[in-house]
C-alpha cells in the first residue's frame, strides 16, 4: 500500500506522464446497500482509484482508475480480489 501511494504521488508531481486514466463500468454481484458500500470503500482504498457513481439499478459501479491499460483486465482483477459470487 505504501509503495503504491508513493508511486501515485511521484506520478502526480513529475512532468513525465506515466498514468493512463480511464473510467470503467464494473458489474456488481453485491446486491444490498451494505455490500455495495463495503466494496466501494475497499476499491477506493486502492491507490489511483475513485468510485464515481453507482447505477440506479445497483448493478454497476463506475470507477475512475489512474492506471488503466485494459478495462477488461481491471474488472477481472477486482472481481478476483474483492468480490466473490455466492
Amino acid at each position: 500500500m505504501l509503495k503504491a501511494n508513493i508511486q501515485v504521488a511521484y506520478d502526480v508531481i513529475t512532468p513525465k506522464y506515466f498514468f493512463r486514466p480511464g473510467v470503467v463500468r464494473y458489474p456488481l454481484s453485491a446486491r444490498s446497500d451494505f455490500e455495495i458500500n463495503v466494496l466501494s470503500t475497499l476499491i477506493s482504498l486502492t491507490p489511483g482509484t475513485l468510485i464515481l457513481d453507482v447505477s440506479e439499478d445497483k448493478k454497476a459501479l463506475y470507477i475512475h482508475a489512474m492506471y488503466l491499460k485494459s478495462p477488461e483486465a481491471f474488472v477481472r482483477q477486482l472481481k478476483e480480489g474483492m468480490e466473490k459470487d455466492y
